[in-house]
């Protein structure tokens, strides 16, 4: 998608793919997540390899002053929310926020308004991810917070965390019969600092990383299905001006006491690894 450019982070110590949130029942226990299956090398066989596949995950965050999007249809106006259903689509935006389809014809209208909006700005950043791992996207610092939320059945709630930073977890799937297409999974987590380490092998070669106490929001996870040269828009609803709310905790911040909302555009790409060996 020409211009949307994707921010992301690195999976860190104790990350485990979430599709199993999204099986015909729906959990509410955030430790419903599935381990992925780990790759057996092969024991016999050609030192050359062929290449791998792997997820470039483009992500840019343009921050705008609360109320021009949550307050406004004119960015959603060129976003496709009906890929999500209806009830779980109503849910999040009692959440106090909103995810949708984007297709790489819509972010010029949307890229207009933006530069009309006085005050507006943008971060990008990129991230290949090639084990498998999800995609984690850090919105808030490490601090005490008490965050309530909608479950389906509307009714609300919550819990403290006395140390905890709000993420976004996107996890993903390659379509197999069309390696162009993918399928994210979306969820929020209250991450706390690392208790322990573990060994893992980074893009850096074997380091030790921190295993991390995560709860994910698995009553907020959702579901979408990304044909080639499309991206997901993560925004903020009317909602997010209530206090303690996750699409608050998610999407809002305070500059010099005015109040800013986030959008968030994430572009995933399948690419390939040249991993041949002579």
């Amino acid at each position: 998608m020409s211009g949307i450019v994707l921010a992301g982070g690195c999976a860190d110590g104790n990350e485990q793919g979430l599709f199993g949130l999204f099986g015909p029942t729906q959990s509410e226990d955030p430790r419903s997540t599935k381990k992925s299956n780990e790759a057996v090398p092969a024991a016999f066989g050609p030192t050359r390899r062929p290449a791998q596949l792997a997820v470039r995950f483009d992500v840019l965050r343009v921050r705008v002053r609360q109320g021009t999007t949550s307050g406004s249809e004119k960015i959603w106006n060129h976003v496709n929310e009906q890929v999500i259903p209806i009830a779980k689509a109503q849910q999040l935006r009692f959440n106090g926020f909103r995810v949708g389809l984007i297709t790489s014809g819509a972010w010029p209208a949307i890229k207009a308004i933006f530069d009309g909006t006085e005050g507006a700005t943008a971060r990008q950043t990129s991230s290949v991810i090639s084990d498998g791992s999800p995609l984690t996207i850090q919105l808030t610092p490490v601090c005490y917070q008490t965050i309530f939320h909608y479950r389906l059945d509307m009714t609300l709630v919550g819990r403290s965390f006395y140390e905890g930073a709000t993420l976004l977890r996107i996890d993903h799937s390659i379509n197999p019969d069309r390696l162009s297409e993918l399928t994210l999974g979306i969820v929020p987590e209250i991450r706390q600092p690392g208790v322990s380490l573990r060994w893992k092998s980074t893009p850096d070669g074997i380091r030790q990383v921190p295993v991390y106490r995560g709860e994910l929001l698995a009553a907020l996870a959702c579901q979408i299905a990304l044909p080639s040269g499309t991206g997901v828009v993560i925004g903020p609803s009317e909602a997010i001006a209530q206090e303690t709310l996750i699409g608050r905790a998610l999407l809002a911040e305070e500059i010099n006491a005015e109040p800013y909302e986030r959008v968030l555009f994430i572009t995933p790409t399948v690419i390939r690894l040249d991993t041949t060996r002579p």
